[in-house]
């Protein structure tokens, strides 16, 4: 379960959360998971490093890191499954009422990392600063979390 901390700017909490990958990085770059980057509770991550691990690279190269999540007003959804599948993304906007469906011209014009930044400044538009749902996957029934704003991050060290 996240940790909630102290509150932060803007009325955010610190919420802390762990993130599994395969990658270095010295930033967190959301256009290359979709919506954003994924956080979830130590079990959560280290579930996604065992499933993904077997596909992607050996199980040893994964790592999985603390990090603090300030975030103020995340929208809470059902577990699309798939948060880097345009569609879908565009769909949970519609169903939360984040766009219209008069705006469908507009994202289904666009792909990749236009879509990407489309969609996530219309939940910006719309208040919010992240998304949180229950996994159905890793820890399920736990609360995970999509961020895409570098500066709501924070390594924590471990």
């Amino acid at each position: 379960m996240a940790t909630k901390r102290r509150s932060w700017r803007n009325g955010a909490k610190r919420l802390a959360l762990w993130h599994a990958t395969d990658r270095v990085f010295d930033r967190f770059d959301p256009d290359r998971s979709g919506l954003g980057t994924h956080f979830g509770t130590y079990r959560a991550a280290t579930d996604r490093k065992r499933q993904i691990g077997k596909f992607r690279s050996p199980a040893g190269e994964w790592r999985v890191t603390k990090y603090a999540l300030h975030i103020a007003k995340p929208l809470r959804t059902d577990d699309i499954g798939g948060w880097d599948d345009e569609p879908q993304v565009e769909a949970m906007l519609l169903r939360y009422r984040i766009i219209a469906p008069v705006d469908l011209h507009d994202s289904r014009r666009l792909s990749g990392a236009a879509f990407w930044s489309w969609a996530r400044r219309k939940l910006a538009d719309a208040g919010y600063d992240g998304i949180v749902y229950a996994s159905r996957i890793e820890d399920a029934g736990r609360d995970s979390y999509v961020v895409w704003d570098n500066h709501l991050i924070e390594p924590v060290k471990q």
